[in-house]
């Protein structure tokens, strides 16, 4: 089924409106874009806040409650976002 450009101007203004829905979502939830990684990752703000900080401890904390993951790989996890944050 061929778009004509109507169409697809159509498509693009509504994407476009869903990201911007989505990002005033993630900003309401407290896991805003700063905290977005390469790979889309969402990380929250609590996570680079805390980094930022110089707050290790707390931010493993905050990445554990919000992935669900073990001590060591949230470790590993926050020690990569904040070798990415420098």
């Amino acid at each position: 089924m061929p778009v004509d450009d109507q169409a697809f101007a159509t498509l693009q203004a509504e994407v476009a409106r869903q990201k911007t829905l989505i990002d005033n979502l993630y900003k309401h939830l407290g896991i805003g874009q700063l905290g977005a990684a390469a790979d889309g990752e969402v990380i929250p703000d609590a996570v680079t806040d805390a980094i930022r900080a110089g707050q290790l401890i707390a931010a493993i904390k905050a990445y554990r409650q919000f992935t669900g993951l073990g001590l060591k790989d949230a470790k590993d996890r926050v020690e990569e976002i904040a070798r990415g944050l420098q």
